[in-house]
């Protein structure tokens, strides 16, 4: 019985760590598209003056409007995902430091 749960844990270890890494590889990839995060948020503030620019023109208004939206939630989605990435790892590193001590014990 002790085996078992033994290998039980030395699994869940395994695919803790897999899923660590996994999570860390996510982050790099965010973290070496940034520059895009930034881009669009640059490119909010330009709608915003240009917004003003043609504020006589109606359709020009509603188009740059849908635009800043667009990017608003490509921006939203994107800080989201760094959140839940962040989450997950800490919440993997959790569990992976009780089964390591579960381990020490068993």
């Amino acid at each position: 019985m002790i085996v078992d749960d033994r290998s039980e844990l030395l699994n869940a270890r395994k695919k803790l760590e897999e899923q660590i890494e996994e999570l860390e590889a996510a982050e790099k990839k965010i973290k070496d598209n940034e520059d895009c995060f930034y881009e669009t948020h640059r490119n909010i503030g330009v709608l915003e003056e240009q917004r003003e620019k043609y504020s006589y023109d109606k359709e020009m208004v509603n188009l740059l409007d849908e635009a800043n939206l667009s990017m608003r939630d490509s921006e939203r989605l994107f800080e989201n995902l760094i959140a839940e990435i962040k989450e997950s790892k800490t919440k993997s590193r959790n569990k992976l430091e009780a089964i390591n001590d579960d381990l020490r014990y068993k």
